[in-house]
């Protein structure tokens, strides 16, 4: 295969074997892998690590070419379940954002209908321990010990069914011109003005697994190695917005800005499942998807805030 278009910079390159035939790359909810999908990347040979592949300019300002680039695939890659696909429990298709933080309830839920295959999900939960010493992990040093899976609870474009906010085109990149909230500064409470760039507006967000505790843990009160397979995750979305641009150096957005806010859950595995998608009533029925209520689902912040 060769990518044209290309800009400099420094790549990583996946790929995967669909062993069901049921990728279609132009949907969400059917552009990931499931069961028995077979993944592979440009790695090592020797210790299986990803490697960097990186585009650089000539004396002239024109990209050079990165050839040879090979991907190695392995049944030790084997994907072992389907996406986290979710609803939220009540029936609800929107959950407003006050002054408290908002619980609410997800459970796996399959869907095999319409070209979309996802008949057993389930949530892969794991505290997670990287260096080994049997203690979870606390990389953020905020108190609550690293989890799988992960969530993002994230702006959508004012006016959109699924755009996310200042990323109309769909590529993952932030746009070169977009909305820009004013920030504050953690320590003194100052409002900081606008810096002029488009702002990733997200909500602090994460699981309640306090009740899981027990099965993510041996005998010896040390996080399991593997992840032990769960039906339901409680999710707590914070009152606090942050502006993730740069994901290593998060800002703290003043305000709540108003609008609807789209829920991604992170597997694992890489896996993930976005409501709302493609299935909402009214979307995806003129290419043969089904119509399903719940993935239609948002988190709503009103426009007097929290």
């Amino acid at each position: 295969y060769a990518f044209s278009l290309v800009p400099p910079g420094r790549y990583l390159i996946k790929g995967f074997v669909d062993a069901s035939a049921d990728f279609v790359p132009w949907y969400g909810v059917t552009a990931d892998t499931n069961t028995g999908d077979v993944g592979g990347a440009h790695v090592d040979a020797a210790t299986r690590a990803a490697r960097v592949v990186e585009v650089r300019l000539d004396a002239n300002q024109v990209p050079i070419p990165a050839l040879g680039v090979t991907v190695s695939f392995s049944d030790a890659a084997r994907v072992p379940v389907d996406r986290p696909v979710f609803q939220e429990t009540s029936g609800a298709t929107a959950a407003a954002l006050g002054a408290a933080p908002l619980r609410l309830v997800v459970d796996a839920f399959p869907i095999d209908s319409g070209g979309v295959y996802q008949p057993t999900p389930v949530f892969l939960a794991r505290l997670v321990d990287a260096n080994g010493d049997g203690v979870p992990d606390d990389s953020n040093g905020d108190g609550v010990p690293d989890f799988w899976p992960r969530v993002v609870v994230r702006k959508l474009a004012e006016g959109q069914t699924l755009l996310d906010e200042n990323d109309l085109d769909k590529n993952g990149v932030l746009d070169a011109t977009g909305v820009d909230y004013e920030h504050v500064d953690p320590m003194t409470g100052a409002t900081l003005a606008k810096d002029g760039r488009p702002d990733l507006c997200v909500l602090a967000a994460g699981f309640d697994f306090s009740a899981l505790v027990p099965q993510l843990v041996d005998a010896m009160g040390r996080p399991k190695p593997t992840p032990t397979p769960v039906p339901r995750l409680e999710l707590v979305v914070q009152p606090r917005a942050i502006d993730a641009a740069d994901p290593t150096q998060p800002q703290v957005i003043k305000g709540v800005p108003a609008g609807r806010y789209a829920v991604t859950i992170i597997q694992q595995t890489g896996q993930t499942w976005r409501v709302p998608n493609e299935l909402s009533p009214g979307l995806g029925e003129a290419v043969g998807l089904p119509a399903v209520a719940s993935q239609s689902f948002v988190v709503e912040v009103p426009a007097t805030g929290p």
